[in-house]
C-alpha cells in the first residue's frame, strides 16, 4: 500500500477572434511544461513564490527552424486572473485573459502558411524600468495553433485568448 495522490494537469484554451460583428472561437487543450509542475511543488511545500513563478504573459511563437520565436513586437501581459470553484467537477480552476492585436504582430500569418505556431503562457516581470528587462522567465504550458486561425487576426481585429489551468484527481479504472 502506498500513501500517493495522483493530480493531473489540464489545461484549456479558448481563443475568440471578433470579425467585424462575427466572433469565431478556437478550444484546445493545452501541454503544461516543467516549470508548472516546478511551481506547483514550491508553493504546497510551503517555499515563497516570486513574480517569475506566476504566469504573467502570452506569447506567440513559431519555429524558425532552431527554436521557437516570438511574432509579438512586445510581451502581452494576462489582463485577468482570477480563479473559480467548479461544483460540477470539484475542482478549483485558475483563469488567465490576454488580447492579441493585430498590431502587436511583427510577422503576416497568411491562412496558407506552413510554419508551426504555438500560444505559450510564462512567468517574468517588467523589471523596474517597466520595459521588459529582466533575468529570466519561465514557460508554464502551451498549445500549437494554426496559421489558418492565426490568419484571421487582421487589421482591425484581436485575438482574446481565454487560458484555464486545474489540477484534477487522477483515478485509474
Amino acid at each position: 500500500m502506498h500513501n500517493l495522490t495522483k493530480l493531473a494537469y489540464k489545461g484549456d484554451v479558448k481563443v475568440s477572434l471578433k470579425i467585424k460583428d462575427k466572433i469565431t472561437e478556437i478550444k484546445k487543450h493545452n501541454a503544461g511544461l516543467p516549470a508548472l509542475s516546478r511551481a506547483f511543488c514550491q508553493f504546497i511545500t510551503g517555499n515563497s513564490l516570486t513574480i517569475e513563478d506566476l504566469p504573467e504573459f502570452i506569447d506567440l511563437r513559431f519555429n524558425s527552424g532552431s527554436a521557437w520565436e516570438s511574432c509579438l513586437v512586445a510581451r502581452i501581459p494576462l489582463s485577468g486572473k482570477s480563479w473559480v470553484y467548479d461544483a460540477s467537477t470539484g475542482n478549483y480552476i485558475a483563469k488567465f485573459t490576454g488580447v492579441i492585436s493585430y498590431n502587436y504582430l511583427n510577422r503576416v500569418i497568411t491562412r496558407n502558411d506552413t510554419t508551426d505556431y504555438r500560444l505559450y503562457i510564462y512567468s517574468g516581470s517588467l523589471g523596474p524600468d517597466g520595459m521588459g528587462n529582466y533575468s529570466g522567465y519561465y514557460d508554464f504550458a502551451f498549445l500549437d495553433i494554426s496559421a489558418e486561425s492565426l490568419s484571421y487576426i487582421s487589421p482591425g481585429t484581436q485575438a482574446i485568448v481565454e487560458w484555464s489551468m486545474q489540477l484534477v484527481n487522477y483515478t485509474e479504472e
